[in-house]
């Protein structure tokens, strides 16, 4: 087994994408990772986290199988998934506890 990493781009599906305009989302930073799969016979994409940019993003291939395989220019690898970061994840889960009555609330205790 054989291991590389490459440059890539990222495709967007629209104009209405998040990551191909910079915006952010106030609710979330854009993180966003490969799946794992196999992209073409013999060679496997790594679950990867991505930086935030569009081009020259680093994927990493492995090649299964004993003999070279060739991967061509404009091949597709595969779709990204949106990750939430954990910070946003806590903050998501302290807004729903603020609106949850407490011991400390009177309405909690009567």
């Amino acid at each position: 087994m054989t291991q590389m990493n490459v440059e890539t781009k990222v495709i967007f599906n629209g104009p209405a994408s998040e990551r191909q305009t910079g915006k952010q989302r106030i609710d979330d930073d854009n993180v966003w990772a490969t799946e794992a799969h196999e992209a073409v016979r013999g060679v496997l994409v790594a679950r990867t986290l991505l930086p935030n940019r569009a081009c020259k993003v680093p994927v990493q291939l492995f090649n299964v199988t004993d003999r070279p395989v060739a991967v061509r220019g404009a091949t597709v690898l595969g779709n990204l998934e949106r990750l939430h970061t954990l910070s946003f994840l806590c903050q998501l889960h302290s807004r729903r506890r603020k609106h949850l009555p407490t011991p400390r609330n009177e309405s909690w205790t009567k």
